[in-house]
């Protein structure tokens, strides 16, 4: 069931990332977002590496997936759990919140959160909740970024993030077309 919950966390991921006309390009005629950059990151690499780092180059993060993480409160704190974050406004956008669920395979509550506009001050938010939430890092395979970047340097932002070993893997936002 949790393997259901991270498809659809990545899904839903991508749905968001792929849904605006600000398109372009490359050499090879794939088009791509203008400005986007997307980003894997290793499974035991933590939220804040991945703060420093995009704080480092002054990236903004756009969105963030498969960052979750299991709760050492007790089951009947769900409800609880489900109304705090959902008053934190980073957490819910575009019709999606944190899902928290029960996960009897592990026997903890499971959290798992979209993150959207992780600037500075949602980011110190962040990490102050994970603190004070005793919020234990469930270190998935699919941890995803969202860069904005100046267009025009999404390709040399792919190449320099390669370059970090908390990076599994750095892409350009390509736009893919379906015919029926």
């Amino acid at each position: 069931m949790k393997n259901l919950f991270l498809i659809f966390s990545f899904a839903s991921f991508l749905f968001n990332i792929s849904c605006s006309d600000n398109t372009t390009e490359t050499d090879n005629s794939l088009q791509y977002m203008k400005g986007d950059v997307i980003v894997g990151v290793t499974s035991q690499t933590e939220v804040e590496a991945v703060f420093d780092l995009m704080n480092e180059f002054e990236l903004s993060i756009d969105q963030m997936s498969g960052f979750d993480y299991f709760s050492p409160w007790p089951q009947d704190s769900i409800e609880s759990l489900i109304q705090y974050f959902s008053s934190i406004s980073y957490l819910n956008k575009n019709g999606f919140g944190p899902f928290v669920f029960y996960s009897e395979t592990d026997n903890k509550i499971t959290i798992l959160p979209l993150l959207y506009d992780m600037n500075l001050i949602n980011q110190t938010n962040w990490l102050n909740n994970l603190d004070k939430m005793e919020l234990i890092d469930c270190e998935g395979n699919f941890k995803n970024l969202l860069l904005k970047v100046p267009e025009g340097t999404e390709m040399s932002w792919v190449k320099k993030l390669k370059e970090y070993d908390i990076v599994r893997w750095s892409e350009l936002n390509y736009i893919t077309h379906t015919t029926h």
